[in-house]
């Protein structure tokens, strides 16, 4: 009977020691997927926004989603964010981005490149532009926020 204990006092420990081990891999590995999937996520919900709040004219989302030092870049036309917000909420536009885009992330940085249609006003002048997008967005203090929009047109 004694011994009997000892066997079952000594594969509750094992057992108990066993879930411990398994816990901590489970953790380790579970971390280390979850902060790459959840910087995905975070910059496919950020280029979401970003686009919807293009379309809609959305100045608040804008100044949420935009970095400080955010510049647009359209046919070697530096805009700064300030300008770019301005004109964004006064003007109409109406923009496709095609979901076969390109989403690279490298540590605090992302780049997602996509083929686009848009119509847009800009500076009074009605404008049909189709090409590539690239909208590159940086992580500073764990929060995602888009640092550049380029867009190269296709003639």
């Amino acid at each position: 009977m004694k011994e009997r204990q000892t066997v079952n006092r000594k594969l509750s420990i094992l057992l108990v020691c066993l879930l411990v081990v398994a816990g901590i891999v489970i953790h380790l590995v579970s971390s280390g997927r979850e902060g790459r999937f959840s910087d995905k996520a975070q910059v496919e919900v950020l280029a979401d926004s970003l686009i919807s709040a293009i379309m809609q004219g959305n100045e608040d989302a804008l100044e949420r989603a935009l970095h400080q030092e955010f510049v647009f870049d359209a046919y070697d036309m530096i805009v700064s964010r300030s300008q770019f917000i301005r004109e964004v909420v006064k003007g109409d536009l109406w923009a496709k981005l095609s979901d076969d885009g390109q989403l690279e992330i490298s540590g605090d940085l992302a780049s997602l490149t996509a083929p686009f249609e848009a119509n847009v006003v800009w500076d009074d002048e009605f404008l049909e532009i189709s090409g590539t997008m690239t909208v590159d967005f940086v992580k500073s203090e764990k929060v995602w926020s888009a640092r550049s929009i380029r867009i190269m047109p296709t003639f």
